[in-house]
């Protein structure tokens, strides 16, 4: 049945936003129009003076056990079950009449999972007849519609309207897929509150939703694919404006380099970029401005940043083309580019994947693992107010720990240099630099190592005196007010001694080692002041 006319509706719903709007519409189109409503459906439609039938007068059975049976009726299941065209005759003999649509959502039971404190409490919040309602009709779309959203209320009624009150069969299986997916989530829904109160399982069910296929996995020889999380905001919800797919490895580094920025603003106002390379920071810097912190960046480590994915803070306009027009860069990500900048990009560079994206909600980081998965809670965001008292803490082994002062006005860039540790991969030991008032520089790095003294002393260290030595400036200047920052403990003096051997005077890093007091001590021998988090920022 191709076109399917809209004469019976059924109408039990728990959110009644424009529901009204709805019906009225339906009417419109088909004055003869037959509405059933159960319960609290039937007393707003009442109130809106939409005519209608009780669902109990519709069925001849009242409501009972405190609503708890309310649509369970053959009246109700037959006349969404029965097959057009085939089952009519025992329909009559058994007097079932046929609905045409189905308008159904259940139970806020997540609500109510956070609020009641008993199962006594929350099981009547458990929806039964809903959930029935929307499995009948998917289970039988070919004659029946079914609409659980109200976001699809107003594209269904321009169809009908279209189409002399019918509904296609095109937007019924559409709309059964949306159906049958609510019923899974719901579903889902219940066996995790319920396992949790009633058992010792623990389940988490991701919904991952909008999968399409990418060109390759991590490796040309990979399949891949790229889901949505449901309830999550990030880069899998982001708009393309421009260039090519997006690959598998392009996700993964925008998905660092756009988590980074925003920690970053919670630091400071000014201008951001941070650059990533096969999962790792690898340049960070702040201006007053964008293409200068692009600069400053780049300049940090321009052989990494070849090929890279980068992420900026503030809007992209055409300042930007004579920075960017002869530099090979994968992906840009911004919360907005300007339609001039935009137009260059898709004329000059089309291969240049362009993704817009303002804030992040992401309450989980999934990880696969062999049979399984790791599941765990995101890292607490590194910002002014989570720095500002470890300048004042007097906890043993926290905050300020060395006989020298740290003082107030480092704040920021102690900030920084804790960012640009906790989004390289692990371990990561980095050197930082405030060039004027709050812009900021990644100056050298050492990561991805199995030790944490290579990533010092032959990477961190070698690779800031490298860009000191290229920007024509004096290393015992620039690195005695620079900041050394670390995701992990530093085990043993050695790094200490070596990082001051180098001029550095300033550190900050977890604390937490057996040898804590001998890297206090030897931090103090070198007129080093030092600051412990208390918080490790381990990213592997």
């Amino acid at each position: 049945m191709d076109k399917l006319s809209i004469n019976t509706v059924l109408v039990s719903v728990t959110d009644k936003t424009n529901i009204s709007a709805l019906l009225k519409g339906l009417i419109a189109l088909n004055p003869q129009l037959k509405i059933i409503a159960s319960g609290g459906t039937s007393s707003h439609l009442a109130k809106e003076g939409i005519s209608h039938t009780f669902l109990k007068d519709f069925t001849g059975f009242p409501e009972c056990f405190s609503g708890r049976v309310k649509t369970l009726h053959p009246k109700i299941a037959g006349g969404i079950l029965f097959r057009k065209n085939k089952d009519e005759s025992q329909a009559k003999e058994v007097g079932i009449e046929p609905i045409d649509l189905v308008v159904c959502n259940l139970y806020d039971f997540a609500s109510a999972a956070q609020q009641c404190t008993t199962m006594d409490q929350l099981v009547e919040h458990m929806d039964i007849g809903g959930s029935t309602l929307i499995r009948s009709a998917v289970k039988n779309y070919k004659s029946v519609a079914l609409l659980t959203d109200p976001l699809d209320y107003e594209d269904f009624l321009q169809e009908v309207r279209t189409s002399h009150g019918a509904a296609s069969i095109q937007t019924r299986e559409k709309l059964a897929v949306k159906g049958m997916h609510v019923s899974a989530q719901y579903e889902a829904l219940l066996d995790a509150e319920f396992s949790k109160r009633l058992s010792d399982r623990i389940l988490i069910k991701p919904d991952l939703e909008n999968g399409k296929s990418l060109r390759y996995g991590e490796n040309p020889d990979q399949k891949g694919w790229v889901f949505s999380l449901k309830d999550h905001h990030g880069i899998a919800q982001s708009k393309q404006l421009s260039g090519k797919e997006l690959s598998f490895n392009n996700y993964e580094d925008a998905t660092v380099a756009f988590s980074c920025i925003g920690d970053l603003k919670g630091v400071v106002s000014t201008y951001g970029v941070a650059i990533v390379k096969h999962g790792s920071l690898c340049a960070l810097a702040t201006a007053n401005d964008l293409p200068t912190a692009f600069e400053r960046a780049w300049q940090g480590d321009s052989k990494s940043s070849f090929g890279s994915v980068i992420a900026f803070s503030h809007e992209v306009k055409a300042d930007m083309i004579g920075h960017l027009k002869n530099r090979f860069i994968e992906l840009l990500i911004a919360p907005n580019f300007s339609s001039e900048f935009v137009c260059w990009a898709k004329e000059k560079k089309p291969l240049l994947r362009l993704l817009s994206i303002e804030g992040q909600s992401t309450p989980y980081h999934y990880k696969n693992i062999s049979g399984g998965m790791l599941v765990q809670s995101l890292p607490k965001k590194i910002s002014q107010d989570t720095i500002a008292p470890l300048f004042q803490a007097k906890e043993e082994r926290k905050g300020i720990v060395t006989k020298r002062v740290v003082p107030i006005e480092k704040l920021n860039l102690f900030a920084f240099g804790l960012i640009a540790v906790k989004f390289a991969k692990s371990n990561a030991v980095a050197i930082v630099r405030e060039i004027e008032s709050n812009s900021f520089q990644l100056l050298g790095l050492g990561a991805g190592q199995p030790n944490r003294v290579d990533c010092l002393q032959r990477l961190a260290i070698p690779k800031a005196l490298e860009n000191i030595g290229t920007f024509k400036e004096d290393p015992r200047q620039v690195l005695s007010e620079a900041v050394l920052a670390s995701d992990g403990f530093f085990p043993f003096e050695d790094s200490i001694n070596f990082a001051s051997d180098h001029y550095i005077k300033w550190c900050v890093q977890p604390g937490g080692s057996k040898m804590d007091e001998k890297v206090i001590a030897a931090a103090d021998a070198k007129g080093m002041g030092m600051i412990f988090t208390g918080q490790r920022y381990f990213f592997h």
